[in-house]
């Protein structure tokens, strides 16, 4: 996990700094080309002004809208603003891998991960007769669930955040990429979500072991509601909003 985790959030990290490193030179260029075309305007009535936006420094960790959204739009006195034109973003990786970012790859990989930690962390130790020699000391039910907890989710957070800085120094290793203070309280922030994320995926995976039967009825039970909860639920949601 610890291996795989950070291949991938070190790739992605990669791919996106460098559209983003391609996205920021449009802009740029961009922007003076209209500063120049605005300077030749010497009658009100032919004023049009070419409004340009920056691409959104976090696009490195989370896609999101910036690659989907306008870079330039034009406002005039007799014209109605139209949808904005895009600009850049000609990493051709991109048109394969469009949505892998960090974000994606804790939501899938990392989730899945947490699955096959915690599906037999109660129903293994059941069908090993373990439980029962456990439960025989006088140990209180809770503390042996904080265990497992802990000991589970300290397995996670390791491959998390060796990922994390794995790719934040990607990041950084970009002259172009500047991270400011907000910036970094955003990646704080986001890099907390996870580990909240990937504690609540732990702890629906325990809930599920402790009342299924066998390891192998909990596993399939965890995989059906991985497929609903991580794929279905996004994808479909947008469609019924739609």
């Amino acid at each position: 996990g610890l291996i795989v985790c950070s291949l991938l959030i070190a790739s992605s990290a990669y791919v996106l700094t460098k559209d983003y490193e391609h996205r920021l030179r449009a802009y740029s260029i961009a922007r003076k080309e209209h500063a120049e075309k605005l300077k030749e305007v010497k009658v009100y009535s032919q004023l049009k002004v070419d409004i340009d936006r920056p691409p959104e420094p976090l696009s490195v960790i989370c896609r999101g809208m910036d690659g989907q959204l306008g870079s330039t739009t034009t406002i005039s006195h007799e014209d109605v603003p139209t949808e904005a034109i895009v600009h850049g973003g000609g990493n051709p990786l991109l048109n394969v891998f469009s949505t892998v970012d960090i974000v994606i790859i804790v939501q899938m990989v990392l989730s899945l991960l947490t699955i096959l930690i915690a599906y037999d962390t109660l129903s293994g130790e059941r069908e090993g007769g373990t439980l029962a020699l456990m439960m025989s000391n006088p140990i209180s039910r809770h503390r042996i669930v904080i265990g497992k907890y802990l000991g589970g989710m300290g397995s996670l957070l390791l491959p998390l955040f060796l990922g994390w800085l794995t790719g934040l120094a990607v990041i950084q290793a970009s002259p172009i990429v500047e991270l400011g203070l907000a910036e970094w309280g955003r990646i704080g922030l986001l890099f907390l979500i996870a580990t909240l994320y990937l504690s609540t995926v732990f702890l629906l995976s325990a809930l599920v072991s402790a009342k299924a039967s066998r390891s192998a009825t909990a596993l399939v039970w965890l995989l059906f509601l991985w497929v609903v909860v991580v794929l279905i639920i996004p994808n479909g949601g947008a469609y019924l909003a739609g």
